[in-house]
């Protein structure tokens, strides 16, 4: 009887909602036939006026790196300024990630370049093309910068984003290193011979990595907890098992149990991520002195500092308002960090998240109340959904059960009639 009825409802309230309302080794042979030969020791120096006439397009073999290093042959638009979508990429047998033939976009080839980074290559070298005239340096130029800023794009992959950002010992730069007027292309490097790209962690340190958070996550039993409540989880569990120390990785934090602000950060990153949690890493100061701490979403984005509450029993940092106990007060953020287009992507409330009363109606926890909450509704009703936050936030009546009583409520909000 209680099935029917609950059904009843949700059909009820279908009805109610439709009213209007890598590797690439230095020397290898290209897929094309041609050896890609030495860099200049000082790679963003180029003479773009003098170009010789190259006698042949077999340039001579240089020594194969100790680690893998990709390579990849770009194509420029030069009518447009921008990059083709043509990305042929050609790769040795001891690739640490194999290269698709073809990339369609600078947004495909960004993704070639996070892989090649999460493998910890030491380098990528990029042949830039045309073939009909060697490009203009500005052109290249805004290619090398362009690739630069997405391979720290923010993906929700847990192994890219901010964790690729912190956990490199320098700013990944992509250089011009020379003009092939021979071959009418121009190569640009991320890491060379003399100087690679040099990361805080080794590929053996993040497979560790990897195997840890996999337990972290299988102990605090995540399955039937909200997302509140899964954030508490890790958040506890660094409290009562990390130390401050001075390791800047996650791998510090949660391997060694010791790391200073941004290693816990990045911890709580990875583990968010893992959870299916959106979540960022923001750096600035508390008292004058570097910290970085998070952005976790649990409807809408809110401060989360374990590094200010390890040891702790009870906790002052975990999903903060920006004016909850004055947290911004305390913590300044980096320039980035307080950019318009950041603040608009990842907003903050004053008040912090009160796992008791979060936002009437919000049940899918998106930090809006819409028709998809209500669609969310029906299936509570019809007792489809096991969601525990779409179960918590169903129950918007006093009655002991959730049945029609919370949906006609749940109308009434998507009206704009109730808050």
């Amino acid at each position: 009887m209680r099935v029917i009825a609950k059904k009843a409802a949700a059909l009820l309230l279908c009805a109610l909602l439709c009213l209007p309302m890598t590797g690439f080794a230095f020397g290898d042979t290209a897929a094309d036939g041609h050896m890609w030969g030495d860099l200049p020791a000082e790679p963003n120096v180029f003479d773009w006026q003098n170009i010789p006439a190259a006698e042949t397009d077999v340039m001579p073999e240089a020594a194969a790196l100790s680690e893998p290093v990709s390579v990849v042959r770009v194509g420029l638009n030069r009518f447009t300024g921008g990059v083709e979508a043509v990305f042929v990429g050609t790769m040795s047998n001891n690739s640490s990630v194999v290269a698709k033939d073809v990339f369609e976009s600078v947004d495909d080839a960004a993704v070639f370049v996070r892989q090649n980074l999460a493998a910890r290559s030491t380098g990528m070298r990029f042949e830039i093309f045309d073939d009909n005239r060697v490009d203009t340096p500005e052109e290249v130029e805004a290619f090398a910068k362009l690739l630069a800023e997405k391979a720290y794009e923010h993906t929700g992959n847990p192994k890219e984003g901010d964790s690729l950002k912190y956990q490199m010992a320098d700013e990944l730069t992509f250089l011009v290193a020379k003009k092939n007027a021979g071959l009418k292309s121009v190569t640009v490097c991320g890491g060379t011979e003399d100087d690679p790209i040099v990361y805080l962690t080794t590929a053996a340190q993040e497979a560790e990595l990897d195997a840890a958070v996999a337990k972290l996550i299988a102990e605090i039993e995540p399955d039937g907890k909200r997302i509140c409540e899964k954030v508490e989880a890790v958040y506890s569990w660094i409290a009562a098992n990390v130390t401050a120390g001075q390791g800047l990785t996650a791998h510090s934090a949660l391997v060694s149990k010791s790391a200073a602000s941004e290693g816990v950060a990045l911890l709580v990153y990875r583990a968010m991520l893992e959870l299916g949690i959106d979540a960022r890493v923001v750096t600035g100061t508390v008292a004058g002195e570097p910290r970085a701490w998070n952005v976790v979403r649990v409807g809408s984005y809110y401060n989360v500092d374990a590094y200010e509450d390890l040891g702790a029993k009870e906790f002052t940092s975990l999903l903060c308002g920006s004016g909850y106990s004055d947290f911004d007060a305390k913590h300044a953020r980096a320039d980035e960090f307080r950019d318009p287009e950041f603040l608009k992507d990842y907003p903050v409330p004053a008040e912090g998240y009160d796992p008791e009363n979060p936002l009437r109606g919000d049940l899918n926890v998106d930090g809006t109340v819409s028709v998809a909450d209500g669609v969310v509704m029906q299936r509570v009703l019809a007792e489809l959904e096991d969601d525990p936050d779409a179960i918590f936030g169903a129950k918007l009546t006093d009655d002991a059960d959730i049945n029609i009583s919370d949906g006609v409520v749940m109308q009434r909000i998507l009206a704009g009639l109730e808050k």
